[in-house]
């Protein structure tokens, strides 16, 4: 489905974006999703039926655009989305406008009241709960189509986001079709990482049996393809996050090169912006980081093409900053945002690699890589000769290319997580230091904190702990 289909979009509420809007509107085709007049509604009588089971998927699929990509949509500038802040927590982007919430993120400062933060958190524990809704949904009336595993899919994905992202201690609170709150229990990252993981593998298997049913029947398989490899990929990139590299190569492996799903986005109505556009190309609010604080990665001088760039010679919003600097990935309001990809597949291929002491297979990975780059448009990059070089330079290499690679796809700030949890770096070498781009001490903070909106749940009482 197209993002002009799937445009329905679930709000959050104060407490974890529990609610999902359910308004009527009048002669709808629930088949037919191009008659959906109103985004922003979902007929009653098809709220708890097969029937209304596509407009729950279009709500998980427009919930987790808001807050993956962010969007346009808010007066005051919200819905920042994840790639956005976590960029500018990390040193892929900076901000160089005047909200100081922002400013605070950009400093390694989160707080659970910082109001930008408590936003984000609120849009993913919306897009979690238009997740969860669609994939109960289709296991009570649907279980044999295809599209459950779709819906869990976005599940899997706006949970493992809370893990890669969040402190300890996240909740997932619950509300049923009767309006019944079940308050979520704080649960530790890898408790969150085995939820993930299960939700990953039920998407393959039923993926999978849709796929045996389809070329029994002789239809195409490509929709079924699409959504195994998705699952299969975050199941890769969890496994990483997990410490299970031989695993996730494994699975890895079985994710062609050239796959690559992407978060849609349009111009139909400024929810559906790609937020990393609306901050950057429309907004001059969050510039290209390069060399952030003291430490950061040569972003922008560095002058490689899978980081593509503009140095627009002016500084940033209200005329703060220093020299703004635009990406050219997201380049119009609908440019559709990377979510997974063969590409990142082959980079947790080459980390395996690394780890288990082969450098020739991880030096020809990496190299391949360069050889063909990822589209026709980018030339391709000269080898880099690394099976000489030291062991802390190798490392080095490795998630420099990840960073380069997967530049503005939300993967680095637990690329950072994983250099100072897995592999022993000191937090100060790996996250920015020094000041911000305008003046601002930069702080210790190597997570965002939970809201301090879910202190209405009465399980949960603050960040279990804020390590990495």
């Amino acid at each position: 489905m197209s993002s002009q289909q799937f445009a329905w979009r679930a709000p959050g509420l104060p407490l974890v974006g529990l609610a999902l809007a359910v308004v009527g509107l009048a002669g709808c085709d629930p088949n037919n999703l191009t008659s959906v007049h109103d985004p922003d509604t979902v007929p009653p009588q098809f709220a708890n039926s097969k029937a209304g089971l596509p407009f729950l998927l279009a709500g998980a699929a427009q919930t987790l655009q808001v807050a993956y990509s962010g969007a346009g949509d808010e007066a005051n500038n919200g819905h920042e989305g994840h790639v956005n802040m976590t960029g500018i927590f990390t040193d892929e982007m900076i901000d160089v406008e005047t909200f100081p919430t922002r400013q605070q993120v950009d400093a390694r400062n989160t707080l659970p009241t910082n109001v930008s933060l408590k936003g984000l958190f609120s849009d993913l524990a919306a897009a979690r709960t238009a997740a969860d809704k669609a994939t109960a949904g289709y296991a009570k009336f649907d279980p044999t189509n295809a599209s459950w595993a779709r819906a869990l899919d976005f599940a899997a994905y706006t949970r493992l986001f809370f893990a890669e992202y969040y402190c300890d201690g996240v909740p997932f609170t619950n509300l049923d079709d009767k309006g019944h709150i079940t308050y979520g229990i704080p649960l530790t990252r890898n408790q969150i990482r085995q939820i993930v993981i299960a939700e990953f593998d039920s998407a393959v298997t039923l993926g999978s049996a849709a796929a045996a049913a389809d070329l029994a029947a002789g239809n195409s398989l490509s929709a079924d393809s699409n959504f195994i490899y998705l699952a299969r990929v975050g199941l890769a990139r969890t496994l990483v996050d997990s410490g299970n590299y031989a695993a996730a190569a494994t699975i890895a492996a079985t994710v062609p090169v050239g796959y690559v799903y992407l978060v849609e986005n349009s111009t139909n109505s400024p929810v559906q912006f790609n937020g990393i556009w609306n901050y950057n190309v429309s907004g001059d609010f969050f510039s290209i980081g390069d060399s952030d604080g003291t430490n950061g990665l040569d972003f922008v001088v560095a002058g490689d093409p899978r980081v593509p760039v503009t140095v627009t010679g002016g500084p940033g919003a209200f005329n703060s900053g220093p020299l703004f600097v635009l990406q050219n990935i997201y380049t119009q309001p609908s440019s559709n945002t990377v979510l997974a990809s063969g590409l990142e597949a082959q980079l947790i291929i080459a980390e395996a690699q690394l780890k288990a002491g082969n450098v020739a297979g991880w030096t020809a990975t990496l190299n391949g890589l360069r050889a063909t780059g990822i589209n026709p448009a980018m030339p391709a990059l000269a080898a880099d000769s690394t099976t000489t070089a030291s062991a802390d330079m190798r490392l080095d290499v490795m998630f420099r290319e990840r960073a380069f690679w997967l530049f503005l796809t939300g993967h680095r700030m637990e690329d950072m997580r994983r250099l100072v949890r897995q592999y022993g770096r000191d937090p100060n070498t790996v996250f920015p230091v020094g000041t911000t781009a305008i003046g601002l001490p930069i702080q210790n903070d190597v997570d965002f904190p939970v809201s301090e909106d879910e202190l209405n749940n009465p399980n949960f009482h603050g960040c279990i702990d804020r390590n990495p």
